[in-house]
């Protein structure tokens, strides 16, 4: 864009194509940064998105000395993790591929920025260009000390208030600890599996027992048949 700014002015279509070049490159930035984040993605949820859940995180054990200088238990935040649980089919993996998008835009956008100032530079006047000489660097470091704020600050503390807040005495927070107790009629290993292979059991079984005779139990608060279990199926099926 340089050479072509010597020679003379460019038109509005030199301008989209060079516009669109920029943005393709910045594009593949974020997308190799975040597919290397997928790659990694076990060690970038344990060791860094959910790590201020954790008591041993930086600014829980900052918050626990301070209160313990200060002879306050409230100043401990995060003392016990929050579990979290996934309810849906596909839900980690697309929380895994927002979390690897997310994490290439946040390490793409140093270049990001280069990127942006490459395409502004040839348009500015030598005095301009000399007066925002290393913008790069501190737009990128101004990026950088807001997440690290946001993430060193802000997510502990917004963590640790959500899971304690109450809107009244008979609701309680009930979190999901991490190592769930086995269920001793059906393993967990297999939930998922019987609950699939039984979807057809489920819809036929209202039919089963009324081809027989026998009566659907009713709800006696709500008029109508009460949703037949897993386990009335699992004699016509095998797990």
């Amino acid at each position: 864009m340089d050479s072509t700014t010597q020679k003379g002015e460019m038109s509005f279509l030199d301008h989209l194509e060079e516009l669109r070049g920029h943005l393709f490159r910045s594009l593949w930035a974020v997308l190799l940064c975040a597919v290397a984040a997928f790659i990694f993605r076990t060690e970038l949820f344990e060791k860094v998105l959910l790590a201020p859940q954790m008591p041993g995180f930086f600014t829980n054990r900052l918050f626990c000395r301070v209160g313990q200088m200060l002879h306050s238990d409230s100043l401990c935040i995060n003392a016990v993790p929050a579990g979290i649980q996934n309810i849906a089919i596909a839900g980690q993996f697309s929380a895994a591929v927002i979390v690897s998008l997310v994490a290439g835009l946040i390490v793409a956008f140093p270049y990001i920025v280069f990127e942006a100032w490459r395409f502004i530079r040839p348009a500015l006047y030598e005095n301009e260009r000399r007066n925002a000489r290393g913008a790069v660097w501190v737009i990128s470091a101004l990026f950088l000390v807001g997440v690290l704020f946001g993430y060193y600050l802000i997510a502990p503390l917004s963590i640790h208030f959500f899971t304690h807040f109450t809107s009244s005495s008979q609701i309680q927070n009930m979190p999901v600890p991490f190592h769930r107790p086995q269920d001793k009629r059906i393993p967990h290993c297999v939930r998922s599996h019987i609950m699939i292979r039984n979807i057809p059991c489920i819809i036929q079984a209202p039919l089963r027992q009324f081809r027989h005779g026998v009566p659907l139990p009713v709800n006696q608060h709500k008029r109508f048949p009460v949703r037949p279990r897993i386990t009335d199926c699992f004699d016509h099926s095998r797990v």
